[in-house]
């Protein structure tokens, strides 16, 4: 129910991590491709129904909206399902629609003192989107709207991460880092990082490897990490 979400967000959670799990070995598995239609089928109609319920005034357009657009762009990549995959794309542009000077994502800063954890959750979802899509042709990455791109989210997680309080005009002064103990937060680090070297950022993952989401892309570290590109990035 619209007073009771949690059903609502959990499936929300597993058809992202059953997707992205799915996508990983679906191809590396012989024959049985009566099977793998069936499974296409049922996540394809499962994520057509969840998305079909609306979300409330936040739920509709936050990082739990990043959320449901990465099963959707996954999911709507097995099935070229080109309705679903779009999902992914609005969610992406809409982040960067919404986006401030400095980089940061107004919904996520409406968290106040738990601003840092809603912007570097956000990133969670929309960089293994924009990986989705890059991995189809398109140049997510270097998508721009009113001059903003992902990359200025990433810089803008980073800012606060390392020192929130120069923020202060921005985020709330007294930002609440316990999410920093738990390395899930950052598997879209290691995504990131296959991308663009950025000292900072591996600065930070460097310590919590190997790093592990269960909805947001499983064993990243052994997906994209390269222990060649270790040293150089760290400098």
């Amino acid at each position: 129910t619209p007073e009771e979400p949690q059903a609502w967000f959990n499936v929300e959670d597993m058809l992202a991590a059953t997707g992205l799990g799915y996508a990983v070995v679906r191809d590396q598995v012989p024959g049985r491709a009566a099977d793998k239609l069936r499974i296409d089928a049922w996540l394809q109609r499962a994520a057509r129904n969840h998305l079909a319920i609306p979300g409330g005034p936040s739920s509709c357009c936050n990082n739990h909206f990043y959320r449901r657009a990465l099963y959707a762009t996954v999911i709507g990549i097995l099935n070229a399902d080109d309705d679903l995959f779009r999902v992914g794309v609005e969610a992406l542009m809409s982040a960067l629609h919404e986006m401030g000077q400095s980089g940061e994502l107004p919904r996520e800063m409406a968290r106040e003192n738990r601003a840092a954890h809603y912007q570097n959750y956000a990133l969670v979802y929309l960089v293994p989107i924009a990986q989705l899509i890059e991995r189809q042709g398109y140049a997510a990455y270097e998508l721009r709207i009113d001059g903003h791109s992902l990359r200025d989210a990433v810089g803008f997680a980073m800012d606060i991460l390392e020192n929130p309080a120069e923020l202060a005009d921005v985020v709330a002064r007294d930002q609440d880092l316990g999410f920093v103990e738990d390395d899930q937060y950052f598997a879209w680090m290691e995504i990131y990082l296959s991308r663009f070297a950025d000292p900072r950022i591996e600065r930070w993952i460097a310590p919590r490897r190997p790093v592990y989401s269960r909805s947001a892309g499983g064993h990243v570290t052994l997906f994209f990490w390269d222990p060649d590109r270790r040293s150089s990035d760290a400098s």
